[in-house]
């Protein structure tokens, strides 16, 4: 599995590092890239199919919505 957060790098890098982190503290073990994205995107890709998105949203990911990401990675 390929995992990619598809991001405004210099807008939302931190948000980036943070969700990154706690992906991993969930267990997720995959490779995670960074990669840029275009103004105000905040995307979380996984095999090419994205699986979150701040566009649809309309915010970053909360707690629960996290845990759900994690759950559908590592699924």
């Amino acid at each position: 599995k390929r995992l990619k957060l598809s991001i405004a790098l210099v807008k939302y890098k931190p948000e980036a590092v943070s969700l990154a982190a706690e992906l991993r503290r969930r267990g997720v073990k995959y490779p995670i890239d960074l990669v840029a994205g275009d103004k105000g995107i905040f995307d979380v890709i996984l095999d090419g199919e994205t699986i979150f998105s701040k566009a649809i949203s309309g915010d970053f990911p909360l707690v629960s919505e996290t845990t759900e990401i994690a759950k559908i990675i590592n699924s």
